[in-house]
């Protein structure tokens, strides 16, 4: 009797391992452009939390359009304020609905980590006066990688500077928060991506002489793997003073995800509860959570003709389509050189009877 443990796929699987532990999002490197458009997000809907969610944005009306690039900080006439700077991002906004404003925001990188050590704000790229140059006293953890569902980390920060004709301006009890609270796909102009859906509140106190008030937002990122910013954005701005929050979004340009891998088909109508009940019993997957080996068993008598195994960023890790199975509709699978976290386990059976089921796997 044949047994069937993958072990030949580890190769396979080894190149594909780097690739895992990014899984939404890479550092941002010098010498990334992207090209975002502005939208009013006023009565977009965000949605519920979760995994398997549907978002389509695929009949956004953008207006104006501005740039984000990825500059080596040595070579801002500000850099010299932000010495541990390995990174700065530059965002030039123009238009009506946009005050006019080139601001470089400096990061360092270290340990998949992005960390915020401050900001320029300039009325031109160059030649302009420069509003301010904040320097964060304590460093604001952005994001730490790689985000995957269930990721959260909460972070303080203050920073004061000085504006001209503003006099001293304190930024106090910082805070970012954000987690990776849903998944699906996400339908924009031109394509269908597998995303994750990051939501980030930041929030502090600005006090300007004797006047104080709290700054509060509320962004809903989706990322999408091997993209360093989110695809879409919508941001809402609390205002504590009584007046009506306002929204704004942000949407990449169609050209700059165009290369990204979509999904081959628009996202099903979810079946009926007795049909899903159906689909989940007729594969078995044991033990569930697992730690190295899993037995996968299909019901019925089934034969299995393909097996894959797909992160939740939409990357197949496996796919093998000639099996040696244990039994026509059993295998054991391992697991070796995975990461931690959640993968989807696909089968299709000789009478192209397709099964899906979520695996969880945890470390030893």
């Amino acid at each position: 009797m044949k047994k069937l443990y993958l072990a030949a796929l580890t190769c396979v699987i080894s190149t594909v391992h780097l690739d895992a532990q990014t899984k939404f999002s890479d550092i941002p490197k010098i010498g990334d452009v992207y090209t975002m458009h502005n939208f009013d997000a006023s009565g977009v809907t965000i949605s519920s939390v979760g995994e398997d969610q549907v978002w389509d944005y695929s009949n956004l009306i953008n207006t104006d359009t501005f740039d984000i690039s990825v500059v080596d900080p040595k070579n801002e006439p500000e850099g010299n304020n932000f010495t541990d700077a390995d990174i700065a991002v530059v965002k030039y906004f123009i238009g009506a609905s946009r005050i006019s404003a080139y601001n470089t925001h400096y990061y360092k990188t270290e340990s998949s980590t992005l960390t915020k050590l401050g900001r320029v704000d300039k009325v031109q790229p160059t030649g302009g006066s420069i509003i301010y140059i904040n320097k964060f006293t304590d460093d604001e953890v952005h994001m730490k990688l790689p985000l995957e569902f269930g990721s959260k980390n909460t972070d303080a920060w203050n920073t004061s500077y000085t504006a001209g004709g503003l006099g001293l301006i304190t930024w106090s009890a910082g805070q970012n928060a954000y987690e990776v609270e849903a998944t699906g796909t996400l339908k924009l102009p031109g394509k269908t991506m597998n995303v994750i859906r990051v939501k980030r509140t930041r929030k502090y106190i600005r006090i300007r002489g004797a006047s104080s008030g709290v700054v509060e937002r509320v962004i809903y990122e989706w990322y999408v793997p091997t993209i360093p910013f989110p695809v879409l954005a919508i941001e809402e701005n609390i205002n504590s003073g009584g007046g009506a929050n306002y929204f704004v979004g942000y949407i990449m340009a169609e050209e700059e995800y165009k290369d990204v891998v979509g999904v081959e088909k628009e996202p099903e109508e979810k079946p009926s509860s007795e049909e899903y009940h159906s689909r989940n019993n007729s594969l078995e997957i044991y033990p569930n959570p697992a730690t190295d080996n899993v037995r996968i068993l299909v019901g019925n008598n089934e034969k299995i003709k393909l097996l894959s195994v797909v992160e939740v960023g939409g990357k197949e890790m496996i796919r093998n389509p000639s099996l040696e199975l244990e039994r026509e509709n059993e295998l054991v699978l391992n697991l070796d050189g995975f990461q931690p976290g959640f993968y989807y386990l696909k089968v299709i059976t000789e009478n192209n009877m397709e099964y899906t089921k979520k695996l969880i796997l945890n470390p030893m």
